[in-house]
């Protein structure tokens, strides 16, 4: 089982730990989606991780947004088996980064639903945080 363990710490800064999938934060700044890795280790598989996961930290600015996401989004994949992958889904998140959160979590759940026809075999999970002043 993976996993990330994520906390906010104020101004904008947040630690993580644990191994799933990468954070993504589209910085109002530039524009361009950030991935941040998670590093550490898959739950279950030794007795004792603290020797394999490492604590991170990463900072957000006023009007960035923090997206969290399943698998089930990345791996959508079409009948012929082509899966949208992390670059597709940053796409999409790009695309639609200047609506209202609301909005744009829609839009981006549609347009991976469109994506893959409505046909999933994972569930889909998408939270949107954005950083105020």
């Amino acid at each position: 089982m993976t996993f990330t363990s994520l906390k906010y710490c104020g101004a904008g800064g947040f630690q993580h730990a644990g191994a799933h999938m990468d954070l993504i934060i589209y910085p109002k700044a530039s524009q361009n989606c950030e991935c941040i890795p998670t590093k550490g280790m898959w739950l279950n598989m030794i007795p004792d991780i603290r020797k394999h996961t490492k604590d991170a930290e990463f900072k957000m600015e006023p009007g960035d947004i923090l997206v969290l996401y399943s698998d089930g989004l990345t791996e959508a994949h079409e009948e012929d088996g082509d899966r949208l992958n992390q670059l597709g889904f940053i796409e999409i998140i790009q695309r639609h980064a200047e609506l209202e959160l609301a909005g744009m979590l829609d839009a981006i759940m549609s347009d991976v639903l469109a994506w893959c026809k409505h046909t999933y075999h994972d569930y889909m999970a998408l939270m949107l945080v954005k950083h105020k002043q």
